[in-house]
């Protein structure tokens, strides 16, 4: 028979932990946006030929807004991280051209909770 020691521990969720966590995101934005697709994002560009642009092509280039943001919060002692974006890429990607368009992508849960 084996014999297996019972472990208890609690996870590391504070807010602090959460923003150390938050800060290791490449975030456009630090704050929580009522919509991440109304936010100013950072501009990636790539050739436009034969790729499927989800922004708008200028002179043969492809340029679209990378947006994104990771915020934590304290709501009555439950340590919470929200994460905002709109779905598109920090760089150049080949992808199905019925798939890559901007999105509304918003949700939120306990950040590292004890299990």
């Amino acid at each position: 028979m084996i014999h297996l020691p019972n472990i208890q521990s609690t996870a590391s969720n504070s807010l602090s932990d959460c923003q150390t966590v938050a800060s290791q995101f490449r975030t456009t934005i630090n704050y929580t946006a009522t919509t991440i697709t109304g936010t100013t994002g950072i501009n990636v560009t790539c050739s436009a030929s034969g790729v499927t642009c989800p922004g708008t092509t200028i002179n043969g280039v492809c340029v679209w807004q990378r947006k994104l943001s990771a915020v934590c919060r304290n709501a009555s002692g439950v340590i919470k991280i929200r994460i905002q974006t709109n779905g598109l890429p920090p760089r150049c990607a080949a992808v199905p051209s019925s798939t890559f368009a901007e999105l509304n992508v918003d949700f939120e849960v306990n950040f590292n909770p004890d299990v």
